[in-house]
Order: structure tokens, then sequence, then C-alpha cells
């Protein structure tokens, strides 16, 4: 291998042959030779120098550079780097460059070649130095020629613009030694020139505090005051004006003792003078930055004394001027007229003097004459500026007009440029904005011409902001942009941000406002005006919060301003306003009136107080307090406000509109005509045009359009007088608007695209979308729904911020809502919700609309029939409206949800929300708002059937309407109708049809009118009048298609379809419906499903049988692709025809097929209906209908019976599957019989079930039972559970009470079939009844069989809500059960768990349910439509994250039955095998029997048999043993582990263990074992345990309950003997009697050991058998190899799986330890692998009497006890979610007793 050395040699020589090739003039060969090096090691600077000389012999000189470049990046101090870098920039010609790199060379190596290389580079006739030669050569022999020369090119480098080159030769010149200290301080005096023009201040500070060092040590006094005057105006430009003040008082004091050192030298004394006087104007500067007015008038003041006395006409004259501008900028502009003048006439009589006087050739009269013609020109400036401030235009024009003769005559480019610039101002301000665009760009080319780069960006910025003036958006940012790039980036940022600001760009302004205020101080004057625009724009943005703060520090650096101060108090107040805090915004600005701001100007503070008052008014204003703001409005009309005219203006404007509210709209015109003559005579060009839209909007509040028109004409005029687009876009608007209102649309459109032409010449892409939007509108008004998702789509397009968006998705689903197209208008206003949810700041103005679009996706959900997420919806609306204080929005929500109520038939949330809108009603006070609340009443008043009491209503409402409100009265009429039509008077009904209908067509209400004629169309239907009928419809068709109503032309149709079904003429019916199906998907797609059912009905009229089965099936089949109610509605009839069909035909197969298939049907309805998207349902959903073939196989293979029914209207169809038998049907008919006096719209069955649940003490549930239609005569006749009592009438039959009634009903025709299976079969049999969801509430195990039997005692019953359930392939889980809110029996008697509150959260639950076998909830499930918490379960949860195990039982402390049928059905549909649901509350004995039968390896449905029998041979009340029901499988079964709660107990108390702990522990439980009751104060307890932790988890296992300290009573732990806990309080007794002997380190260790069960059975193993092997994988387990040496144990390994122990087994604590884990082994075996006892005799008491005793093991089945035996007093409450709750009686009898005594040691 080559060793280094060789490497080395190779690398020499080719290095030299390189060297060589240069020397010979081979500079390529040089090249290639370094470039072969340079890739072998790229880290020698070397040899990129060397090739850099090859490279620039060849000429390449671009290479050499890169070359020099390289090597001083390897190496930065490597000289001859930038030697090379020097001669290589001097060829290509950058002269200043290259003088940068020679002189840091020069720094390095002080090599003549490196001097002679600078000086060649200097004294080029190109350089820009090139005339230092002939300084430099008279310097030649001075010591520090390097430095001079370096120095020398520096200073002239900046004085011809190199800054940047320039700052860097100087700096390397300082680091040369210089023996001519006052020359040096002139380098860093030069060097801090530069720094400042380069804008790095702090560099610029550091040199002039270092030349101020020098020439204080060098003794330098007139160098030293003139440093400390520039150090004080350089901290004074980066604001901080504490150290200017100081370095200018030093400057002061100087300056004064040099005047007075040598009175005699007139040459000193004038100088000193001179800085005397410009400390006094450099203090006066920084007090008037620093707002402290009065100090700086006093500095000035003292300057012109000093200026006085050294007669300095020119000097004092100039701070004239200083005078006027402090006086300007508070706001005393007369004041500063007269300081103005002053300079003026001062320096015109001193150029008038120097003219007579001036001899030719003198430099000084001829410089003296350039000064005061150039103050001339700057006093006729600041004239020009303070006349421009009080609008004087023509004086403002006259002055600056002399600014530009002034620079003409001095032959001045920059005054020149500044006189154009000035009067482009002028300009603009008059309105002539082409004219100033003009005159700005003859500044910018006068400045581009002169190289004036600040003046030129100076008037690109003008233009920038003329041309956003004019609206052309997109020209000014291309302005702006120059102005950022060339010259003031802070000036070009705001205005960037104020042109976005005006574009509605927030947040783009937001980032250029950020920037700008980066580069400002945050204490600076500047930083005033940011503060201000980052105030506004984060209230914008809804940032309120930041707002506040940039507020804030508003204020903090306003000062005395008082102009600023007026804007910070308006921004505060603005803040305010947004946050509708208008009290904090009154006393704000109250505050502020009666505290003195503008201590320096009485006048200032006036101005401020009078704009104050206004800001008050205009808070009044807001809040509709109109005379409030008339009384502040007239305070500031009676001061001087003459003076104060653009305030006078609004104040003007702000009573008429104040008088406009008030109704007086003669006076608000005469307020807002003084406005406009005030703002014309201002030329406030916003102020004439703002007037002027009042004055129009007062004549359109009038009707008046032809008015209005003219004043919006004017608008548009002013606009294109002074060519403000924007001002024309506005008025256009305002004009289309009146024209829509007129309905004069194409004139409307005409404008609104005249609108849009001027937008997008303006760029101003967010307004044109809301022109877009009210195009759209246009044609959404002439219903050309086409046009108008085109153009809203368009208007999404252009959409770039969330408010537009959200805007352009409103448009969008409302058309879409229009059209019928719901699922296309939710996706819409869904995605509108997202976007309002990703505003990062939303105010209540956003959150408000999230209430309205809420109020709308509940519209959607309405129309599709999802009623249950349309109520969430709007309660959510009604939320946020009442949240942000909306009520007109809470009004219109409420509305809605009150009518859904309605369609729901939940009178009494009705009502009770209408009583609500009546408050809102009072607050609004709004008319035609209490009209709609009386007719929702009165709509109310018809669907409970009060008609009488409706007439009545709607009769008032009628009389006290006027004519022309034909709306109202068409819609009062038409309720009228309603109400005489429920009263059955007909004559009358349809008298007021008939006038609803007249008035309708007087009014032109063509909608009204043809509703009217349909519903009078269903009246003559239902006398028989079809003829009429038919030609009402006739007319209503002909109507709608005149006027393109499209869906009134299709209600219209769809009735004459009707009309003529109904009169047999089923030909012309089935033409019409056909028709109508062919355009069902443009009009209403809803009503699919109906139409086909209707073609059905005529097609089976017709005899088409197989056509009338097709168009049935087919009704269906739109009813499960769209569910909704309508559909659903149409399916069901479906069905009912192909049902009555099939049994007609004797096909019950098929007949019972239809009815699964409708039964899933209904079911995937109902949980739709709970809040589940179909699309979930079709994903996630395992309903599928079960053919009658798999039903009878299922009866096979299983013994059961399966009994399905059908609800059919008015009759019951029952399926009976048997063994052995074929299917059987029996068709009851359960109306005519039994409820012949019941009104129609009842469902008989259901009020049946309601009586019988009455019968058995249970109240009836209204969520269960669908609400009654019978009238009533009072609203108090409502009931506690939303229903109306009808004392009246009973539906129970006199000879049956209601559950024979309903005996009767399910069973009595079946009971030959059913009842005779029973002797025939010695064994019970399964009895699985399907039923549908409206039979749930049926009792069946409380209804009594012949001979005295009960159904449940006969069979093992069990419900389905489906078959499918039977059918399920479900995989059961292995885990234990817990339980959720369960009390500790129930939890015991399933060997469960019951976690603690806090972890039961939603995510908790949903991963129980896939590991557990059975979830006990005794609460968290949620009812639709209620706030909950994380905890709850809901529907929607449980199909979409498929949650299902083995068994769940729904047990709700609250009455929530209602949720249980909907989460019941989730359960079923996502896979669970059964659900367990109470029909109601009852005594928790029932259940603790069942679960203890499910413990014993009982299937479910014998289980609930059992327990039922227990209750009833206790002679406990029927409801105790009636209100279980099992939904799905009975027939499963549960592995639980009744003794792991125990073990693991235990395992918790040796986690941390104390001896005595433990001892304690077992002598409490040799009591409990010994008696039957025991109690123990809690206190004593908790002292002997110590620092224990787990006792409390192993007495409440053990049956002990805690009880709370009542009434100054101590708490208790307390414990009653029963035979459920016999056997683990033996256990737990061996358990503790092996512990107590082992220490607490000992008992540590085996709670270590307990962790692991595993090592634990091997442990044992070992420890008791000879051989005393331990596999190997359990002995390296942590701390095996550490517990087993405690017994001084020794090992040895026997294989590579397992080790063999020595133990020294006479040892005593070994003899402990080996019990005590025995003990723990046994036990936790018991806990893990427990083995069920399964009953396989019939179930009866009998049977359990004599079996009792041997079912009493490990796990004891509870024994059949009198009902004195167990005292009532002691079952557990419902209440507790963790144990049993003593009552407070029997507590107190305990404590009393002297028979319980204390365990004392």
């Amino acid at each position: 291998m080559p060793s280094i050395s060789h490497y080395s040699m190779i690398f020499r020589n080719k290095n030299e042959e390189a060297s060589a090739s240069c020397k010979e003039g081979d500079f390529q060969r040089g090249v290639d030779l370094y470039s072969e090096l340079i890739a072998e090691n790229e880290k020698n600077q070397a040899l990129f120098v060397n090739r850099a000389m090859a490279y620039h012999h060849l000429g390449n000189y671009e290479m050499a550079l890169q070359d020099a470049k390289r090597a001083a990046e390897i190496s930065p101090r490597y000289a001859k780097a930038y030697y090379r870098q020097g001669v290589a920039l001097k060829e290509l010609e950058s002269y200043a460059d290259a003088l940068v790199a020679l002189s840091r060379g020069m720094c390095l190596d002080g090599s003549d070649d490196m001097l002679t290389a600078f000086k060649d580079v200097a004294f080029h006739e190109n350089s820009p130095v090139a005339n230092i030669e002939n300084i430099i050569y008279k310097v030649e022999q001075v010591e520090s020629y390097e430095f001079m020369i370096m120095a020398v090119a520096g200073q002239q480098l900046f004085t011809v613009g190199y800054e940047k080159a320039a700052r860097d030769v100087l700096e390397n010149a300082l680091l040369l030694t210089s023996h001519d200290l006052n020359f040096k301080c002139n380098v860093l005096s030069t060097l801090a020139s530069v720094s400042w023009k380069l804008k790095d201040y702090q560099k610029a500070i550091i040199f002039m505090q270092e030349d101020l060092q020098l020439r204080t040590h060098l003794g330098d006094k007139w160098g030293e005051c003139q440093a400390h005057g520039n150090l004080g105006n350089a901290f004074y430009s980066v604001n901080e004006f504490h150290k200017a003040l100081d370095h200018h008082r030093k400057q002061n004091i100087l300056a004064k003792e040099r005047m007075n050192l040598n009175p005699h030298d007139i040459v000193e004394i004038d100088k000193a003078k001179k800085l005397y006087s410009e400390s006094f104007n450099n203090l006066g500067s920084v007090y008037n930055a620093m707002h402290c007015y009065q100090d700086a008038i006093n500095c000035y003041n003292k300057s012109i004394e000093v200026l006085d006395n050294f007669n300095d006409a020119l000097g004092k004259a100039r701070v004239f001027g200083r005078l006027g501008c402090l006086h300007s900028a508070i706001g005393e502009q007369e004041e500063a007229l007269k300081y103005h003048n002053k300079h003026l006439s001062i320096v015109i009589s001193l150029r008038t003097s120097l003219e007579r006087n001036s001899t030719p050739g003198k430099m000084d009269s001829q410089n003296l004459a350039i000064d005061t013609l150039a103050e001339i020109a700057e006093a006729n400036t600041n004239i020009g500026d303070t006349y421009l401030i009080i609008r004087d235009i023509s004086s403002s024009m006259t002055h600056y007009t002399e600014v530009l003769l002034a620079g003409d005559q001095l032959k001045d480019n920059k005054i020149m440029a500044r006189g154009y610039n000035l009067l482009g101002k002028c300009c603009r301000v008059k309105g002539s904005l082409d004219h100033a665009i003009e005159l700005f760009e003859n500044s910018s080319s006068i400045a581009e011409n002169t190289g004036n780069k600040e003046m030129w960006a100076e008037a690109m910025c003008e233009i920038g902001i003329t041309y956003q003036q004019q609206g052309e958006f997109s020209k000014a940012y291309s302005y702006f942009l120059e102005d950022f790039n060339n010259g003031d980036e802070y000036r070009a940022l705001g205005c960037l941000g104020l042109l976005h600001v005006e574009m509605r760009e927030y947040e783009e302004a937001f980032k250029y406002f950020s920037q700008q205020f980066r580069l400002c101080s945050p204490n600076s004057g500047n930083s005033w005006e940011v503060y201000n625009n980052l105030t506004a724009i984060c209230r914008k943005l809804g940032d309120i919060d930041t707002a506040e703060q940039y507020a804030v520090n508003q204020f903090s650096v306003s000062g005395n301003c008082c102009e600023r101060l007026l804007k910070a108090c308006q921004q505060m107040t603005e803040l305010y306003n947004s946050q509708r805090k208008y009290a904090a915004a009154l006393d704000f600005l109250t505050t502020k009136l009666n505290k003195p701001l503008c201590r320096h100007s009485d006048d200032a503070d006036c101005i401020l107080k009078v704009s104050l008052k206004y800001l008050i008014a205009n808070v009044y204003f807001l809040i509709g307090r109109f005379k409030k703001t008339l009384i502040h409005c007239k305070d500031i009309q009676r001061l001087q406000t003459e003076k104060y005219p653009s305030v006078l203006a609004q104040s003007y404007m702000l009573s008429g509109r104040a008088l406009l509210n008030l109704g007086s709209k003669r006076l608000a015109c005469s307020y807002y005509e003084r406005s406009y003559i005030i703002s014309h005579s201002l030329l406030d060009v916003e102020g004439q045009f703002e007037a002027l839209g009042w004055l129009a909007d007062a004549e359109e509040a009038t009707d008046s359009i032809k008015e209005a028109l003219n004043y919006r004409n004017q608008q548009l005029k002013i606009g294109l007088d002074y060519t403000r687009l924007k001002l024309q876009a506005d008025a256009h608007v305002a004009i289309g608007n009146l024209y829509r209102c007129d309905n004069n649309f194409s004139k409307a459109l005409h404008h609104y695209k005249e609108e849009r032409n001027i937008l997008r010449r303006m760029g101003d892409r967010i307004s044109e979308s809301f022109t877009l939007s009210r195009m759209g509108e246009l044609c959404f008004l002439q219903k050309q729904y086409n046009n108008c998702v085109s153009i809203f789509t368009e208007q999404l397009s252009l959409c770039s911020d969330y408010i537009t968006k959200s805007h352009a998705l409103y448009n969008l689903g409302h058309v879409n809502f229009e059209e019928n197209k719901f699922e296309e208008a939710l996706q819409y206003f869904e995605e509108q919700i997202a976007v309002l949810n990703s505003i990062p700041h939303k105010n209540y103005i956003i959150q408000a609309e999230e209430g309205r679009i809420s109020r709308f996706i509940g519209e959607c959900h309405e129309a599709m029939g999802r009623n249950s997420l349309a109520i969430q919806c709007y309660e959510t609306s009604i939320k946020y409206a009442n949240a942000n204080e909306f009520p007109l929005d809470e009004y219109r929500a409420t509305m809605k949800l009150t009518q859904l109520y309605l369609k729901q038939m939940n009178y009494k949330l009705a009502i009770g929300l209408l009583d609500r809108m009546k408050e809102i009603v009072d607050v609004l006070k709004d008319d035609d708002i209490k009209f709609d609340v009386d007719v929702l009443h009165s709509q109310i008043l018809l669907n409970i059937h009060d008609y009488r009491r409706a007439v009545q209503k709607l009769n008032e409402l009628l009389s006290e309407l006027q004519l022309n409100e034909g709306e109202a009265i068409c819609k009062v009429t038409v309720l009228l109708a309603d109400a005489y039509l429920g009263l059955q008077d007909f004559e009358n009904a349809v008298g007021k049809y008939k006038s609803a209908i007249r008035t309708a067509k007087e009014h032109n209400l063509h909608q009204e009118q043809i509703s009217a004629c349909i519903k009078l169309a269903r009246i003559l239907q239902m006398r028989g009048d079809l003829v009429e009928a038919i030609t009402m419809c006739r007319n209503a068709h002909d109507l709608a298609k005149r006027e393109n109503d499209t869906l009134g032309s299709f209600e219209a149709l769809y009735e004459q379809g009707i009309c003529f079904q109904q009169d047999d003429q089923h030909k012309k019916a089935l033409s019409i419906f056909e028709e109508q199906l062919k355009s069902v998907n443009n009009v209403c797609s809803l009503k699919k499903a109906e139409l086909r059912y209707r073609i059905g009905l005529c097609y089976n009229a017709m005899r088409k049988v197989d056509n009338a089965q097709q168009n049935f099936l087919q009704a269906i089949n739109v009813a499960h692709t769209h569910l909704n109610k309508s559909s659903m509605n149409a399916a069901r009839l479906s069905f009912n025809n192909l049902i009555v069909m099939q049994y007609e035909k004797g096909k019950i197969g098929e007949m019972f097929n239809l009815c699964e298939k409708y039964r899933s049907l209904q079911l995937r309805f109902a949980l739709m209906e709970s809040g589940i998207s179909k699309e979930t349902l079709d994903d996630k959903c395992q309903f599928s209908p079960v053919t009658h073939v798999m039903c009878t196989s299922f009866v096979e293979r299983f013994d059961a019976i399966v009994l399905h029914y059908t609800l059919v209207e008015s009759r019951l169809f029952a399926f009976l599957f048997k063994k052995r038998e074929n299917i059987k049907c029996q068709c009851v008919d359960i109306s005519q019989e039994d409820f012949q006096s019941i009104n129609k719209n009842f469902s008989s069955i259901d009020l049946l079930v309601g009586f019988a649940r009455e019968t058995l003490g249970v109240e009836i549930n209204d969520a269960l039972i669908p609400q009654c239609g019978i009238s009533s005569e009072t609203e108090s006749d409502i009931d506690e559970h939303h229903r109306y009592r009808y004392p009246q009438f009973s539906p129970v039959s006199k000879d049956y009470s209601p559950l024979e009634r309903l005996y009767r009903i399910f069973l009595f025709s079946l009971e030959a079939e059913l009842f005779g299976n029973i002797s025939q079969d010695s064994n019970n049999t399964r009895l699985i009844i399907s039923i549908p969801s409206l039979l749930w509430l049926v009792p069946f195990t409380a209804l009594e069989c012949p001979v005295n039997n009960y159904l449940h005692q006969l069979y093992q019953l069990s419900c389905c809500v489906s078959l499918n359930t039977l059918f399920q392939k479900q995989k059961l889980c292995s885990s234990p059960p817990f339980v959720l809110y369960g009390d500790a029996q129930t939890a015991d008697s399933l060997g469960a768990e019951i976690p603690q509150f806090n972890d039961i959260t939603r995510d908790f639950i949903k991963e129980s349910l896939r590991e557990n076998e059975c979830l006990h909830f005794s609460s968290n499930i949620q009812c639709k439509g209620l706030e909950v918490n994380d905890g709850f379960i809901s529907p929607n949860d449980i199909i979409t994250n498929g949650l299902r195990t083995s068994l769940i039982s729904l047990f709700p402390q609250n009455d929530l039955s209602h949720a249980l049928i909907e989460v019941s059905i989730a359960f079923l549909a996502a896979g669970a095998k059964a659900v367990l649901f109470s029909q109601w509350r009852f005594s928790t004995d029932l259940i603790n029997h069942l679960y203890a039968g499910l413990g014993q390896g009982l299937t479910l449905a014998a289980a609930l048999q059992r327990a039922s029998l227990i209750l009833r041979n206790m002679q406990r009340p029927k409801r105790d043993w009636t209100g279980l029901s099992i939904l799905g499988d009975g027939n499963i079964t549960l592995s639980v582990r009744p003794l792991a709660p125990l073990f693991k107990a235990i395992c918790k108390l040796l986690a941390a263990p104390t001896q005595e702990a433990v001892k304690y522990l077992n002598s409490i439980i040799g009591i409990a074992i010994s008696r039957e009751t025991f109690v123990v104060e809690t206190l004593v307890l908790e002292e002997r345990m110590q620092n224990c932790t787990g006792w409390p988890d192993l007495l409440t296992v053990l049956g002990f309950t805690f009880q709370p300290s009542i009434r100054s009573k101590p708490a208790l732990i307390t414990f009653i003997k029963t035979c459920d806990f016999n056997s683990k309080l033996s256990l737990t007794k061996k358990v503790l009697n092996a512990l107590s002997p082992i220490d607490r380190h000992g008992l540590q260790n085996l709670g270590f050991l307990c962790a692991d069960t595993s090592l634990l059975f091997s442990l044992r193993r070992c420890m008791t058998s000879a051989e005393s092997l331990l596999p190997s994988s359990e002995f390296t387990k942590l701390g095996c190899e550490k517990f087993l040496r405690e017994f001084e144990s020794e090992f040895t390994h026997r294989s590579s799986s397992s080790v063999f122990v020595k133990f020294k087994r006479n040892q005593t604590k070994f003899i402990e330890y080996s019990l005590a884990i025995n003990e723990l082994a046994s036990l936790a075996e018991l806990s893990e692998s427990y083995t069920p006892t399964s009953l396989h005799s019939p179930i009866n008491v009998e049977t359990l009497n004599s079996e009792a005793s041997s079912l009493d093991s490990y796990f004891n089945a509870p024994h059949i006890k009198t009902p004195s035996s167990m005292p009532s007093q002691l079952v557990p409450s419902e209440r507790s979610a963790f144990s049993r709750v003593l009552p407070i009686s029997v507590r107190e009898n305990i404590l009393s007793s002297s028979q319980h005594e204390f365990p004392n040691f």
C-alpha cells in the first residue's frame, strides 16, 4: 500500500510542474494541473490563488475572481487572496470593489506590491476616486502613508455615492496604525456618516462615540462640541430622546463656554454663538418629538434671542419656520401661519437687501442669495402645507407655485421636484386626480434625471396613493413596490398595507403593517401610525386582545398631540363597539371628556372634546338611543364648530340618521343637506358622497324611489367628475339596488354589470365577488336557478378570504335548497361552517353567522326527514344567537324548531318555545314578528285540535289587519279555513279557502293562491265533489305554470291525479303520475317514492298486478336509497299493499320476507333519525332482512318458537314458526273491535300500552308513545308528560283490563298453536318475539296466559327488533365485563370492575366495548338534542365506530327510555348479540338476581326467567319483575370471573402494605364473618391503616359500605352479611392469615410477584414440589432471583429451560412465604379459571329452592327469601354510582346500638 510520503511527493512534483508551466507562459497547462491538485485537496488556499493567477494571465478574470474568493473563504487572513481579487476586479472595471479587496490585503500584508496595486486602481482614469492622486502626491512622505491613502480613498468613495465600499475601505484603514489622530477623527466622523446613510444606526453611533472620545482626549473642544451635537441628532433619529437631550445639553454648555472664553476673538465668538443657537434648536426638536411642546417653544425662543444678538436674520427665520411647524402639528394652524409668514417675510427682506447691495463676483453674497432663495421655497412649502390642512386650496396652490418658481430661479432640480410634488398633493385634495398624476410624474422625471432616488421614490409613492384614490389598485400596487425597492421601505409598507385594507384583504395588510412595525422603534413618533393601523386591522380580523394591546401602545405614544389622541380614542371606542361593550365605550369617552388631554392649547383641547362628544353621540346611536344622540349632536353644533367644520358636518349627518329613525324624514333631510354643504365647501368628496347617500336612503325609506334615484345619480356624477372609481362603483350598486326594489331587474342588472367592470379595472376581487352575489340574487328572484349556480360558482372562484368564500358557499347552498337539492345544499352549508371554523380569531359576528348556517343546515336535514339532526342544528343556532345577543336570529331558529316540534306532535316543547318567542317579540318590538308568532300560536292550537280557540284567535288577528296587508290576510284566512275544517264545518272552510283565493288574486300573491287552491281541492275530495276539485287543481296548475312555479305546478298536478284516482279514472291518473315521474328529479325528488306508490295503486285497480307489484317494489327501493319521512311513508303503504296481496294469494313465505325487509328499512330509518348519516348506515349497519327459510332452519336447529309481528294499518299479522311445522300466519283486526270511539289519528296499541303501564304503577313515558290528537279546551290540560288529559274518555273495555286486552290482541288467536307445545315437551322452550319498535313497550312478561300462568313462566322469553340479530356471526370477547355507574352488588355478581368516574370518557367506553364481553350502563346514554359531556355514548358513536360486545345492559338512572330505543337499535346494528334494557324504573333486585343467574352460567333468557320468578314468588309488585326486556339472542351465556376483583384488591393492598394493617384487616374480616352486621368508624380504620393503600377497594369487594358524615355524625364503614359474600370473606380470611406473619418488606415482595401470575404459579410449584425446578424464563424475570435469595437459596442450571433451586425448607421464613404464595396463587387461579355452573332441568320455583344449596360455591346464588327476610331500607340506591347507600335512619339506629364493638389491638 503506498505511504503518505509517496502521495506527498506526487503532490509536490505536480505543484512544481504547474508553477514551471506558468513561468514558461503555458498558463492553460497550469490551470489544468492546479485543477487536478484542487480536486485532490479542496482546502488548500494557495492552489486556488495560483490558479487565479493563471486564469488572470489567460484573461479569464471571472474565474480568477471566483478562485480568489474561494481562497479567502478557506483562509480569511491570506493576503494574496485579496490581492488576486483586487487585480481581477480592476480588469473587470469594478474599481470600488477592487479597492475594498486591496485595502483588506494591505491590512494583512504591508508589502509594496499590495500598495502599488491599490494605487494603480485608485489612480486609474476610470476609477471613482481618480481625483485623489494630487492629494496623495502631497503626503507621500507622511509616516502613515498607507493609512492616509486608504482614508482619503474611502472618503472620496463616500462623496461619489459608493457607501458600502467606502465603509469597508475606511474600516480597513482604521486597522492600520495612524500617527495623525486628528485625521483619524475625520475618518471616524466619515464612517459615522456612511453608516448612517446605510441605515446602520447603531454602528454609526459607535463611530460617533469613538470620535467624541478621541476629540476629548486631544482636547479639541470645538470638535467635542460638534461631536455632542452629532450624537444628539443620532439618538434623536433612533428615538432615544433622553440620550439625545443629554448630548445636546452638553453641546449647549460647551458652546456657551467657548462664547465666554475669548471675548476679543470675533470669529471664535461667532462660531460659538452659531453652535449655541444650534443646540437650542436641537433641544427644541427633541422636546417636540417627546410632545413636550412648551419646552420646545421655550428652546426655540431662546435660540431666537441668541440669533438676535448674533444678528443672524436667516437663522432666526429658520427658527420661526420650526415654530410654525410645531404649532401646525398640535393643531394650531393660525399660530402656525403667523410664524411661517414671519419666516417668509424675513427671507424676502434679506433677498431684497442682497439684490440691492450685491457686489458682483463676491462669493459670500452669492451663497447668501442662494440660501435665502432656498429658504423662500421652504417657507412657501410650510405655508402651503398649513393652508392645505385647513382646506384653503387656492392659497395652498399659490404658495406651492412660489416653491416651483424658487427652484427654477435656483436651477435646483430637487426644489423643483418638490414643488411639483406639492402641487400634485394639492390637486389630489382638490379632486383633480389626473392632473395630480401629471404633476407627480413631472416630479419623478426631474428626480430621475438628476439621480435623486429618494425624491423619485417619493413621487412614485404619491402616484400610487393617487391611483389608489382613483380605484386603480393594481397600478397603485406597482408604484408602491417601486417605492419599496428604491426608496423608503417604511413608507412603502404602510401604503401597501392601507391598499390591502381598502381591498379588504386584511391578512395581507396585517403582514405589511407587521413588517413596517419591525422597521420602527416601539416608542417613536412613527410607531403611532403603525399602532393605529395594526389596531384597526386586528379588530377587522377579530383578534380583539391583540388589537387592545396595540391601542394601549397607541395611546402611550400619542403624547399631547390632539390629532393622535383623537384617533387613539376613536380606535379604542371602535374596539368596544365591535365587542358590543357600549357601556364601557361610554365610560371611556366620558372619562376622557372630563379630563384635559391637550394641556398645551385650549384650542386643541376644545376640538378634542368636540370630537369626543361626537363619538359619544355615535355610541348612543348604535344602541338605539336616538334622542340622546340628538342631544350630544346639538351640543357639538352649539360650540364654536365653525373652527372645526369637518366635525360639524359629521354631527349633522348623525343627527339626520337619528331623526330618520325617530320618523322625522323632513328634519333628517335638512340635516343631511347641511352636511353636504359643509363637505362641498371643504372639497370633501367622500363627505359629499355620503351625505347624498343618506338623502337617498331617507327617500327610499318612504318609498320615494324617483327622488332616491336622483340623489344616487348625483353620487354617480361625483364619482365621474372626480374620477373616483370606488365612488362610481358604490353609486352603481346603490342605483342597482333601487331598481331591484322597484322590480326593474334589467336596469338593476345593467348597473351591477357596470359596477363589476369598474371593480375589474380596480383589481378589487373581493368587491367583485359581492357584485356577482348581487347579480346571482337577481337571477334567484327571477327563479333562473341555473344562471344563479353559474354566477355563484364564479363568485366562489374569485374568493380569497374567509368571509367572501363563506358568502359564496352560502349563496350556492341557498339556491340548491330552493331547487330542493338538499344534499348539495347541505354540503355547501357544511363547507361554509368549516370555513368559518378555520378563522383564527372569531368575533361575535362570525359566531352569529355560524349560528345562522346551523339553522340552514337544520332546514336541510328537516327537508330530508332527519328530524333529530335538524333539532340539534336549530338548538345550536339558538345557542349561538343567545350567546351573541342576536334576538332576531334566535327568533328565526326558535320558529323553525317550534314548527318541527309541531310536526313531531311534541306540543309541550312547542308551547314552551312559543313563550320564549313572545319574550323575543317584546325585545324586538316588531309588529311583523309579533304577527308571525300569533300565527304560530294559532297553528299550535290547530295541531292540538283546539279548533274553537284557534278560530277565536285567528278572527282576532284578521280583524287587526289592514286591507293592504294582502299576504297576511291570505295566510290567516287559510288557517281559519283549516280550523273550520277541524270543526267539520265544511261550508265555512270552503268559504274561507275561496276568500283566501280571492285575496291572493287581488294582491298578486300567486304562491298563496296556488296553495289555497290545492287545499280547497283536498276538501272537495273529502266531500266527494271531485269535478270541482279537479277544476281547482287545474286552475292552480295553470297559474303555477304561468308564474314559472315548478313546485306548485307539480303539487297541483299531483293532487289532480289523486282526484282522478278517487274518481276511478285510473288511466288519467296513471298518465299524470307517469309524466310527473319523468321530471321528478328536477322538481321534487322526495316525491319519487310517493309517485311509484300511486302508480302501483293505479295498476292494482286496473288488475295489472305484476305492474302494481313492480312499482310498489320500486317505491321501496327509492325509500332505501333516499331515507326520509315522505319516502318512508310511501314505502310503508307499498309494503302494506304488497303484504296484503301476498296474504290474499296465500303466499305466507313471501309475505314474511316482505315483512322482514320492511323491518330492516324501518330500523335504518330510525337510526338515521337518531343522527346517523346514510353513508355511515350503508357502510357500518349490519341489519339485513331474514328469509322465512332461514327462520325455519333456525327453529329446527335451536328448538325455539319464533313469533313475528307486523303491523299493517289496522291489521296485526302474526307469523308463527314451530319445530316440525310449517309457518303459520294469523291476522288480527285491532282497530274496529276495540277502539271504535278513538280518533283515527291515534295509534290504538300505543294508547293501550300506556294504560297497561299505568295499571302496573309505571308512569307513561311520553317519548315512547306518540302524542295524541284529541282536542282539549285549555292549555292547562297539558300534563307533565306533554300529553293531553282526557277524563271523559276511557279506551279500556268493560270486560277486560288493559293487560288482558293486550293478551287478546297478541296471543288469544294463537293459544292453540302456541300453548299446545307445553304438554308435548317437558323442557321449557325458547320463545322469540320479533316486534316493530312501536310495540317494544308491550310488557309481554306481564301478560297472563290461560291456567293462571305468565308468558315468561312458560317460556324463556326474548324479543328481537329484527330476526337478523339471531343470525349474526359474532366472535365473543373473553375479557371480563365491567359496569358503568353500576352499584357494587351488580359489579360483584358479574365479577366486574367499576371504573372511576373521571376515567369514563367516550374513548374509554369505545375501547371497553371492543375488549369486554358485557357492559352494564347505569348512565352514559345520550339523548338526542342534549348537550352532554364526553363520557356519554350516542347512536352515532356506536354505528360509526362499530362498537359491539356480546351483551349490552342499559339501565339509566334517569328516564331516558327514548334514548334506549335508539341506542339499542344502534348496538344491534353494529353487531351486538343482545341488548337488555329496562322498560321503566324499578328495584335493582331484579337486575341483581339476573346477573347472579348469568354468573352461574345460565343463558340470558333463562337468567331473566329465573329472576322474574324469584321476585314474583316473593310477592313483589308486578312492575318489579316485568320491567326487563331482551332484544336479540336470549340464548347467549357469559364466561364471567367473579373472584377477579377480589384478587386485584389484594394485589393493590400489597402494593404499599404494612404488617399492622394486614393484621387489623384480618381481625375486621373475622368479626364480619361471625356477625350479621358490623360497623366501624372510618377515622378509626384510617388511623390503623397508616399509609397502607388498597384497603378501601378490598372492603368494597367484600360488601362493606362507606357512609359519609351526615348531621355531625362520624363517617362509617358498615357491613350487613348476605350469602353473596360468605365465600369471599372466607377466602380473604385465609389469605390474610397467611400474610399476617410476614413483615413489610416481604409483603412488598409478594405484591411484586402478584403482578405476574405466571411467576406466582411457577414459584408455588417450585416451593411445594420435591424437585424445586423453576423455568428459566421465570427465573430471569426482574426481581425473581433477588426474592429467592431471601431464603438463602442456591441455584443450579439443570438445562437451558430450567433452574434447580435448593431451599432451606426448615426455615420459618420459608414456611411463611410458602404458605402465603400458595394462598395467593390459589386465589389467582379461582379468579381466572372459574367454570360456571349450568342448569339443565326446567326452571321453576321448586327446583330453585331445592338446588339453592348446591349452587352455593365460590359464587353463591341468592336464596329465595320472603319479603320480611330482607329489609327494604337496605336496597341499593339507584343514585349511588359506586356503592350501596345506607339510609340515614338505619345508620342512626346502628350508631345508637350497644351491640356493635370496634376491634382493638
